[in-house]
C-alpha cells in the first residue's frame, strides 16, 4: 500500500503539486506487542515517504493508551520518524491532557 501511495504522490509531485509525508497510525486497539511490530516493519522498510506515527482511535473506549505504546513511540523515534496523537475527538479535555503531557509523545 505504501509504495501504491507513493507513486501516486510521486505522480501528482511531477505535476507540480507540494510533496507529501506518510503518517502511519497505531489504533488504540492495537496490543502493545502489534505496535512494536508495526514500528518494526516501518524502520526495516525505511520508506522515505513514511515519515511520522500516529495513535488513532476512540480514547473513551479504549482508554489511556501512553503506557501501552511507550515503547513503539520510543522506537519510532529512535528511528527518526516524527510522532503524534489524535485526541479529543471522543473524550473530554482530560484525553487532550494525557496526549499533550505524556512523556511518550516527547522528543528523545
Amino acid at each position: 500500500m505504501i509504495a501504491g501511495l507513493d507513486a501516486g504522490f510521486a505522480s501528482a509531485e511531477k505535476d507540480g503539486l507540494p510533496p507529501a509525508g506518510l503518517c502511519i497510525s497505531l489504533l488504540r486497539t492495537q496490543s502493545a506487542e502489534e505496535a512494536i511490530e508495526l514500528v518494526t516493519s516501518l524502520t526495516a522498510l525505511r520508506h522515505p515517504r513514511v515519515t511520522a506515527l500516529s495513535i488513532d482511535g476512540n480514547e473513551t473506549a479504549a482508554g489511556r493508551t501512553g503506557p501501552r505504546f511507550a515503547e513503539a513511540f520510543r522506537r519510532a523515534g529512535v528511528a527518526g520518524l516524527k510522532r503524534t496523537v489524535h485526541a479529543g475527538e471522543s473524550s473530554d479535555a482530560s484525553g487532550v491532557w494525557d496526549a499533550v503531557s505524556a512523556s511518550w509523545c516527547r522528543p528523545h
